[in-house]
């Protein structure tokens, strides 16, 4: 059965795809569901398969299924629970200083097109109204070097905590001349 997230109802239309893992000539088997989310298909070879799922209005599923003879019935179904491509998260999290892990305040958290959080004395932030899927994450302050780096919001997905360098002073002009030691131990 698909069905999807929140509401419970079955996905109608939803096509499945099952492609054998370690089968490089093997073909993938698919299939739709019905009206009520149900689905019946054979010949989908034994052993590791990747399903993936696709439904207008949701966001692609992909999972590991394995497949076992089941002559007598006692296989339980396969349930796939989808996501609407409207659901919206809060995501959550916290700005951190990498060396002191002390909390960084004033630090400008972007998510996308929305508008901005700033941390708290906490170092904590809350954007509200992220909708599902993957978004550019930026968190910038003046005494750090900025962070970016793509994410992929889901609902019930954990509280980011984001770990900023302090910015570096700029180095005096060259020549530079490096020297030291190297020790090796333990050999």
């Amino acid at each position: 059965v698909v069905r999807a997230l929140g509401t419970g109802a079955g996905v109608a239309n939803a096509f499945l795809q099952f492609t054998p893992e370690g089968q490089p000539d093997a073909e993938p088997v698919a299939g739709f569901t019905d009206n009520e989310g149900r689905f019946i298909i054979g010949g989908i070879p034994m052993g590791a398969n990747q399903l993936v799922v696709h439904a207008a209005g949701y966001l692609e599923h992909t999972e590991r299924v394995i497949i076992i003879a089941d002559d007598d019935g006692t296989t339980p179904d396969l349930e796939v629970t989808l996501i609407g491509g409207d659901t919206q998260v809060e995501v959550r999290g916290q700005v951190l200083d990498v060396l002191t892990r002390l909390p960084i305040e004033g630090a400008t958290v972007t998510i996308g097109d929305l508008p901005p959080a700033v941390t708290g004395s906490d170092g904590r932030f809350a954007i509200p109204g992220v909708l599902v899927g993957d978004h550019q994450f930026e968190v910038t302050h003046p005494d750090y070097d900025p962070y970016r780096v793509t994410i992929t919001v889901m609902p019930g997905m954990t509280n980011l905590v984001v770990e900023l360098f302090e910015r570096a002073q700029q180095p005096p002009p060259g020549p530079y001349t490096i020297t030291g030691t190297v020790v090796i131990t333990g050999a």
